[in-house]
């Protein structure tokens, strides 16, 4: 589907001719085409440029199994629907699931550019109650006031699918600090 020609890996022109062809809203100037780039590179362990099978799972799989459930549970039964109609829908779910995982870790990436500290800091600094974790409430709050981002529900899904180990919907700060720090060594190892 993405991967037309049977490479084995997904590369950026193959995800940019994907939005391209599915109209999807990810831009596919150079500006688009560099945030696609950042997203290959937070997935791609073996930093090659491209993403393999299981690189591109791990990429797009919630990584808590609650949020998954929660994703199933909101869908409707299926019906009677064709096949052709089905892999439409399918399509275009994937390139939502892309799009917002894509944008998503733009905002991730702008939060740890924009403020230039540390974990710690960055959690603190959030952590305006000092609750010793980051409600959705409390993030999605911060983020629109401090970096003008107004995150919808599928990207706070996939940050708390990020952040939050436990499926509690909260954001504790060794989870915070955890997570942040093994992206900024992924991101450092990326660039070398």
């Amino acid at each position: 589907m993405i991967d037309h020609e049977n490479k084995g890996f997904i590369n950026t022109e193959d995800m940019r001719r994907f939005f391209e062809a599915h109209d999807l809203r990810i831009e596919t100037d150079e500006e688009g085409t560099q945030r696609i780039q950042r997203y290959i590179n937070r997935f791609d362990k073996d930093h090659d440029g491209q993403l393999n099978y299981l690189e591109f799972t791990k990429a797009i799989t919630p990584r808590n199994s609650a949020y998954l459930s929660s994703y199933y549970q909101r869908r409707s039964p299926v019906d009677e629907r064709d096949l052709a109609e089905r892999r439409i829908d399918w399509i275009m779910e994937l390139g939502r699931v892309i799009e917002t995982s894509i944008n998503t870790e733009l905002i991730l990436e702008n939060i740890k550019n924009e403020l230039k500290i540390d974990a710690e800091s960055i959690f603190n600094f959030i952590d305006e109650f000092k609750l010793g974790y980051i409600s959705t409430n409390i993030f999605s709050r911060w983020t629109l006031e401090n970096l003008g981002y107004r995150l919808i529900d599928e990207e706070m899904n996939m940050i708390l699918s990020r952040y939050d180990k436990d499926g509690d919907y909260r954001i504790k700060r060794h989870e915070f600090i955890e997570e942040v720090g093994a992206s900024n060594s992924e991101g450092e190892g990326a660039n070398e």
